[in-house]
């Protein structure tokens, strides 16, 4: 089992790369779906004085450690706001979920799908990652010398499902296959 040197980045390529899609235009799509475009929406509720307030009434309500509802922060408004029949407060509130319902569509929408598959791809090029080495049984060792077995706690080599135990930027020196895929699948 001898190292391979490899000099790349663990995650995060340096740099962006030149050949990025462009993120896909949806104005028109979102205009006629929801009768109004994106901005327009995101400027109403970041333009208006209520924005802030309610902005703080929520973190408050985490602070005091209370059940803020549901937790996408477009939808989250205090109970009464709602029943305050203030139209000011009302057409905030309607902002604010159309805001909500048009990201959602947009995080849904194929195109954005495409993109964000493409993208991935891209950045993955020249880095350790899009290798295809990124897997259990594969030590690395980065640039300040430590070493890590990749899959003995998760793949990035870290203390919990998602976290690394390392910089996603951080330079792979070197790596070596301890053990194969095959014999990981053995029982």
């Amino acid at each position: 089992m001898s190292w391979i040197t490899i000099n790349l980045p663990f995650f995060v390529p340096i740099g962006t790369p030149l050949d990025m899609p462009p993120y896909p235009d949806l104005s028109e799509e979102i205009l006629a779906e929801f009768g109004a475009s994106f901005e327009s929406v995101d400027a109403a509720v970041r333009d208006s004085p209520l924005h802030s307030v309610l902005s703080d009434e929520i973190d408050k309500r985490y602070e005091e450690d209370e059940d803020p509802g549901d937790p996408d922060p477009h939808y989250q408004v205090p109970e009464e706001w709602l029943q305050s029949g203030d139209a000011t407060k009302v057409k905030h509130i309607e902002n604010r979920h159309l805001r909500g319902r048009i990201l959602k569509w947009k995080c849904q929408h194929p195109r954005v799908e495409e993109f964000r598959k493409a993208s991935t791809t891209i950045q993955e090029q020249g880095t350790f990652k899009g290798t295809g080495f990124l897997r259990p049984g594969v030590q690395v060792e980065m640039e300040d010398g430590k070493r890590y077995l990749l899959g003995d706690v998760n793949l990035n080599g870290g203390p919990c499902d998602d976290c690394p135990a390392f910089e996603s930027q951080g330079i792979v020196v070197r790596y070596r296959v301890l053990v194969s895929e095959e014999a990981l699948k053995e029982e």
